[in-house]
């Protein structure tokens, strides 16, 4: 969902991210938020931002990481670089999501 689950910019609806997380899952649908913030979309300014906002956050056994992937987004790109570089040398796997990713997910704020 796009500011995800737990977003607020959805208010104007009451409980339609309760009513939609539900309805989304009653289908047969499974969705990810994530658990670590780049901050790309928020406050982050600089490539060395986003880099300590991701590894700062990296404690979780499955982190699913929120970066925006935009012409715009050219402090991600560079960020992303070092990341990876970062988490190689601590050990951690990069993968894409699959049906054995363990799912991620925020409560609904509304």
């Amino acid at each position: 969902f796009p500011g995800g689950t737990s977003n607020t910019v959805s208010s104007f609806n009451k409980g339609i991210m309760t009513r939609l997380s539900k309805e989304v899952k009653k289908k047969g649908y499974v969705y990810f938020d994530w658990n670590v913030d780049s901050n790309d979309a928020g406050g982050a300014r600089s490539t060395n931002q986003i880099y300590r906002n991701v590894v700062r956050n990296l404690y979780y056994q499955t982190n699913v990481v929120l970066m925006h992937d935009a012409e715009n987004k050219k402090y991600t790109v560079k960020a992303l670089r070092k990341i990876i570089k970062y988490g190689k040398k601590k050990g951690y796997d990069f993968d894409r999501i699959t049906s054995y990713t363990p799912v991620i997910t925020h409560r609904p704020n509304n």
